[in-house]
């Protein structure tokens, strides 16, 4: 919940700061949708949002990625120095490979 609301603070502030009359807001997760309307809303201006929809998930070394946890997860090691460039470039290629299929 908390992270909806900073998303949306988030999201009024930027619409705040640009001279826009309206928005096309973009997202496909649960949390980044809402706030993004929210932030909108707040904000007072006309806006339109499309969802993106769900994303398929990866695989690095046999393991299942995805892209938030795992994104965090990997960049710490890569900044700990635990992986190399080369490894933190095949997980991102990963973390993200497609959009899922219509159902």
């Amino acid at each position: 919940m908390f992270l909806r609301n900073l998303m949306s603070i988030d999201t009024e502030e930027m619409i705040r700061a640009q001279p826009m009359d309206a928005v096309v807001l973009l997202g496909g997760c649960d949390k980044n949708g809402a706030g993004a309307a929210d932030g909108a809303a707040s904000a007072g201006v006309p806006a339109i949002q499309l969802a993106t929809g769900p994303m398929l998930t990866g695989a690095h070394r046999g393991e299942r990625v995805g892209a938030c946890t795992d994104c965090r997860r990997f960049w710490a090691r890569f900044r700990a120095g635990e992986i190399d460039e080369r490894e933190i470039a095949a997980v991102n290629g990963q973390l993200v490979p497609s959009v899922a299929p219509a159902r």
